[in-house]
């Protein structure tokens, strides 16, 4: 028997979906793993369709495709769609896209929709309120009516734009719901092409774009019409981008009221598109900018061809469109830019910092949102390559028996293809291997101690539980050693390029602090606020919006051993460029969630978009010969001012 998980379900799914075969850099970008998770999962699918009577067929450099006739299709997407596991979790975003296209729901539509419990639907319900409370959109609960949302239109548009945009299972349960007429669906289907045709362009995601514009005319059918006085500035202003008549006159065969047409014209200018190769200054300049970030990523760490290609054709097409936005003024807001900014600080810096050197060349202003879209593509190829280069090792230890430690190796394979697992191992033979090698995490079913190395205690069957708490550790180990992976490049680099920084440089002596305990992690956090509010640099609700990120984000922040560089957003409470620096003498435990030990805290609030301060302090912190010095009790301010790159 052949067990499949969720992403490879999706997978098959998509598959059987596709009449012509798929790449494997392709799937990896679509599922957003690496390429070698795609081959573990496609070796594990092939086994599966092998015992369903389905071949797959495998070509090199054309890709993967499954050959079976539709009958079979049918029959097997039956199968996995009754294999599914789905959690409340996973349907929120669903749930509340469902609630924008229903007039009235109840908690038993909406488990019928998501395929769950409606149990699961009244736990997950407050999460569903909070995402629409973001776009302000208020849910109603009437006894006798049920669910139903409320909220200007323009608002009610925008989330549902926003919902399908950033999840895939939203647009596959929207995209089956009879909200949309048949003439909806044609009138839809026609407008985008004849935008495409006017305009000499095509969408990558087109069924996603004709979805939306058919949700737009079901509101306006319904009498849901949007109000000029309540549009907000971008969209009042839209009439004076450059190609804003090419839209007015690519939209003027169909019947649509002004306002109606405006709205429309934002979202297709919105949408991601591909120009013909024909040479246009978008195009040629994304590539040039694609190719200089690659070349700087590769200065750090080395990209296999694979990754370098799918990296550079990625990226060049967001950056045709990003470019695109800017020339034409057309804003764009990142909703998860703080968890990128706090998630992947060095490298949204170090993206930054990048971008910064191209905007003369290429005549453009990166925003933060902009710059947090283009950082992630620059996080998923550096990662992809460190995880080739330094993959995590796991240690499997099972004393009572080598048929339980078989069955946890197994499990744990299957779930975190990724890692380079070792074992299963007796006490004795762990001992033994761990005299010559090395590991990151040992995984044992019972009680285990091993000098210098992380261990839990599993139950040999896995349960829930235990998967969680292991996805946890692998995760911040996996992130800590990518963090130490980018700093050794980035200090090999900067030493190449200028001398020594000494942290007085860079940071008031009368800002830094030493204590020998402090009570909790947050106040730590105060306490090392406190100079810089004292001076007015920054304000007194900056330290609880980095409270906040820290509970919400988890230890992100953590970026080296024992050092956590906790910092908020631009807009919350920052004057002036500062830093600050608590040091412990006794270490605290830092954070709620994934806690850590943490003796230093640097404080940043970072106002001026050239200044790369958060990159020059984890450079001379990132130096083990520093973090020593730090945890000396005869340490003294003077000597911590003098500490240097």
């Amino acid at each position: 028997m052949v067990s499949l998980g969720d992403r490879q379900i999706h997978l098959i799914q998509y598959l059987l979906l596709k009449d012509e075969y798929v790449t494997i850099a392709d799937l990896a970008s679509r599922f957003d793993v690496s390429a070698r998770t795609i081959r573990y999962d496609l070796s594990s699918i092939k086994t599966y369709l092998k015992l369903n009577d389905i071949e797959m067929n495998t070509v090199p450099r054309h890709g993967v495709r499954i050959k079976a006739a539709q009958k079979q299709k049918i029959a097997i997407l039956a199968k996995l769609e009754g294999a599914r596991s789905v959690s409340a979790s996973d349907c929120v975003p669903a749930m509340a896209a469902f609630l924008l296209v229903q007039e009235n729901s109840t908690y038993a539509s909406l488990a019928e929709a998501c395929r769950i419990s409606r149990q699961s639907v009244v736990k997950a319900f407050p999460d569903v309120e909070r995402l629409l409370a973001g776009h302000r959109i208020v849910v109603h609960k009437e006894r006798g009516r049920g669910l139903s949302v409320e909220g200007c239109e323009v608002a009610v548009r925008d989330a549902f734009s926003a919902v399908l945009d950033e999840d895939p299972l939203a647009v596959e349960l929207i995209a089956v719901l009879p909200f949309r007429s048949q003439a909806d669906r044609e009138k839809a289907h026609a407008i985008l092409q004849s935008v495409e045709t006017a305009l000499s362009l095509s969408y990558f995601e087109s069924e996603l774009v004709e979805l939306l514009i058919a949700f737009c005319l079901y509101r306006a059918r319904c009498g849901h019409m949007l109000g000029q006085g309540a549009l907000p500035e971008h969209l009042r202003s839209i009439g004076e981008l450059p190609d804003y008549a090419r839209y007015a006159k690519a939209l003027s065969p169909f019947a649509l009221e002004p306002i109606e047409r405006t709205y429309l014209i934002w979202l297709l200018m919105n949408g991601k598109v591909r120009y013909p190769d024909d040479g246009t200054a978008n195009e040629g300049d994304a590539r040039g900018i694609a190719l200089f970030l690659m070349e700087k990523l590769e200065a750090l760490h080395p990209i296999e061809d694979d990754e370098r290609q799918r990296f550079l054709s990625g990226l060049s097409t967001h950056l045709g469109v990003a470019l695109y936005r800017l020339r034409n003024r057309v804003p764009i807001t990142c909703e998860i830019l703080d968890e990128i900014r706090i998630g992947i600080p060095l490298i949204y810096e170090y993206t930054r910092q990048q971008l910064l050197l191209c905007e003369k060349d290429y005549g453009v202003t990166f925003d933060e949102n902009e710059v947090a879209f283009i950082a992630m593509y620059v996080a998923s190829a550096y990662e992809t390559s460190v995880r080739v280069t330094s993959a995590v090792r796991v240690m499997i230890v099972c004393p009572f028996g080598m048929t339980a430690g078989t069955i946890l190796f197994s499990r744990i394979r299957q779930m975190v293809p990724d890692c380079e697992l070792v074992g299963p191992f007796s006490r004795k033979e762990a001992k033994s291997y761990l005299e010559n090698g090395d590991v990151d995490l040992i995984i044992s079913t019972a009680d285990e101690c091993y000098d210098g190395y992380p261990v839990l205690r599993v139950s040999p069957l896995l349960h829930k539980d235990d998967a969680e708490l292991i996805r946890s550790q692998l995760y911040q180990i996996s992130y800590a050693k990518m963090c130490s992976s980018f700093m050794r490049g980035y200090c090999m680099l900067v030493e190449r390029n200028r001398g020594k920084t000494y942290l007085h440089e860079l940071m008031d002596i009368g800002d830094m602090r030493i204590l020998d305990a402090v009570p909790s992690w947050k106040e730590a956090i105060r306490i090392a606020a406190e100079p810089l509010i004292r001076k007015g640099k920054l304000e007194s609700r900056y330290v609880g919006c980095m409270t906040d990120a820290v509970i919400e984000l988890g230890t992100y922040m953590v970026l080296l051993p024992e050092t956590a560089f906790v910092h908020a957003g631009t807009e919350d409470g920052i004057h002036e460029d500062c830093s600050a620096l608590l040091v412990l003498r006794n270490p605290v435990v830092f954070g709620d969630r994934g806690a850590k030990l943490v003796r230093t805290i640097v404080v940043l609030g970072v106002k001026n978009r050239e200044k790369t301060i958060l990159l020059d302090l984890v450079d001379i912190f990132s130096k083990d010969a520093n973090r020593r010095v730090l945890a000396q009790d005869f340490v003294t301010k003077e000597i911590i001012a003098n500490l240097h790159n």
